[in-house]
């Protein structure tokens, strides 16, 4: 059965890539919908927003979020249909004090 759901909260704390929506399995869909990063960071971070297929990261969209606020990530709506398909988020440099988040909505068909 197709369903929307929100898949789980990440922190990040760089540079490093951080899995926001997870392959799909074998013979199945998932649709990123969209998400929301927040900073609560106390400088403006750069989330970058990639789609990875094999290993092979491809850059989707970043948005710059000032401190302590939240607003939508870019990207949307991108579907994955294969197992070594995923969407990472990342921030183009380290926090200072608080690690911000990123959430993301999903689609899934099996």
């Amino acid at each position: 059965m197709a369903q929307f759901s929100r898949a789980p909260v990440v922190t990040l704390t760089g540079a490093t890539p951080v899995t926001l929506v997870s392959a799909p399995g074998a013979s199945a869909r998932k649709v990123y919908e969209g998400g929301i990063a927040v900073n609560k960071d106390s400088v403006n971070q750069t989330f970058i927003v990639s789609f990875v297929e094999g290993g092979t990261p491809t850059e989707i969209g970043r948005v710059t979020i000032t401190t302590l606020l939240s607003g939508p990530l870019p990207g949307a709506p991108f579907v994955l249909e294969a197992t070594d398909e995923s969407i990472t988020v990342e921030l183009t440099g380290a926090h200072t004090t608080t690690a911000p988040t990123a959430v993301a909505a999903i689609f899934e068909e099996p």
